[in-house]
């Protein structure tokens, strides 16, 4: 795992918060994507 130099590479860019923000909301799409279409894939 590069975690730490990725951490450290985002800082020294200084765009952490703004990359770790967008990065958690594109989480948050995809999970909500992904739980939609499980739903869905239910048969009722």
């Amino acid at each position: 795992m590069c975690y730490g130099w990725f951490v450290t590479n985002m800082r020294s860019r200084g765009d952490d918060l703004g990359f770790y923000s967008q990065l958690s909301k594109w989480v948050n799409n995809r999970s909500n994507v992904a739980l939609n279409i499980i739903v869905m894939a239910q048969p009722a």
